[in-house]
């Protein structure tokens, strides 16, 4: 599937971009906040820069990989397992198709700013660090839950609140009425039979009304209990994730030209304030982000008058030595483990924004 999600934030500045929300309704100005008064509203100057970030990122089709508890990691290999073992674990590989064997490596981000038509112009704020973590999701329930669980609704902790408050309010409802069928029981059976013989006569039961299933179901959701853990660990930092300037995978093919030769890209040299050629520490600065910019950042794009795109390569690579186990994702009757990569996106002077993304663990 191709389903999409999306965050949004603002800015807003009078002199530089100083302030990052959540929320597009701090996007007004405060001449708004008096619209019941007579008074002319007062015009926001030309100097104030307004905006909005969206970050967006298909779902990936692709699964991390599976990572085993440290015990199990040198003897549950194929080569130690039995003949009839390594070919139920071929025959179960082949069910996976050959487009999600190989595991997920990076998030391929889209940021869109776009600036209120109201708004000096500006460049959109750049980019000053992105963090990767792992968020891990289990839900459980003492009964069979009844729903199709996902980890979108599991951290909508608004959405998981109001689903046990009106589930908790209808299993309330059930054990009262339970209580008054109880106590009224003999009766109800007397007037349910009155016109029955003795031979006919038949048993009436509070599961007539509320059954079994639907009383499980019911208790499955008012206790449905959610844990949510980030691990911030898992994952390298994306520094430490690039690559020399002199990868092959980092070769380029001219678009304009007729040649179809790979070409490396070409970086301009590196000067110092005083137009002489940088020290070697500042060249490796330099280098770093000149390799940060171009591998995973990039640069914002015009798409508009008021409008500006960047596309960002976000690396997923494990960090070494790992002591978590990370169980394949799975869903049961009772119990599920999802998973989600938070993506944390700081920009400069203007504040903080991010996206979680769900992932899949499998084992292949």
């Amino acid at each position: 599937k191709s389903a999409t999600k999306s965050l949004f934030s603002s800015f807003r500045s009078s002199s530089s971009l100083t302030g990052l929300s959540s929320s597009s309704s701090n996007l007004s100005s405060e001449s708004n906040t008096n619209s019941g008064n007579a008074t002319p509203k007062r015009l926001t100057p030309k100097t104030e820069k307004f905006g909005l970030i969206l970050v967006q990122s298909n779902v990936p089709h692709k699964s991390i990989r599976y990572l085993s508890p440290s015990l199990l990691k040198k003897t549950n290999v194929l080569e130690s397992k039995t003949k009839q073992a390594q070919e139920n674990w071929q025959s179960l590989s082949d069910t996976i198709p050959e487009s999600e064997k190989d595991p997920l490596k990076r998030l391929n981000l889209t940021l869109t700013c776009i600036q209120s038509n109201n708004s000096a112009p500006h460049p959109p704020p750049e980019i000053q660090a992105i963090s990767t973590e792992l968020i891990v999701i289990t839900g459980k329930s003492e009964n069979s839950i009844p729903i199709k669980l996902n980890s979108r609704l599991l951290m909508d902790n608004e959405k998981l609140d109001s689903i046990r408050t009106t589930f908790t309010t209808y299993l309330n409802k059930i054990k009262e009425y339970n209580s008054r069928f109880t106590a009224n029981a003999d009766k109800l059976n007397a007037l349910y039979n009155v016109n029955r013989s003795i031979i006919n006569a038949r048993e009436l039961k509070f599961t007539d009304f509320i059954s079994s299933q639907i009383y499980n179901d019911i208790e499955s959701l008012a206790n449905l209990k959610v844990k949510i853990q980030p691990l911030s660990d898992i994952f390298k930092k994306q520094l430490e994730t690039l690559k020399e300037e002199d990868d092959p995978s980092l070769m380029i093919t001219p678009t304009n030209s007729g040649s179809t030769t790979p070409q490396k890209r070409k970086h301009a040299k590196i000067v110092n304030a005083k137009g002489g050629l940088g020290t070697s520490a500042t060249i490796s600065r330099n280098s770093i982000s000149n390799r940060f910019t171009e591998q995973i950042i990039r640069e914002w794009e015009q798409k508009g008058e008021y409008q500006y795109e960047r596309k960002i390569n976000v690396n997923l690579e494990f960090n070494n030595n790992i002591l978590e186990t990370l169980v394949p994702s799975f869903e049961s009757c009772l119990c599920c483990r999802f998973y989600c990569v938070r993506v944390n996106i700081k920009f400069h002077h203007v504040g903080s924004t991010s996206i979680d993304i769900p992932v899949s663990v499998k084992n292949f």
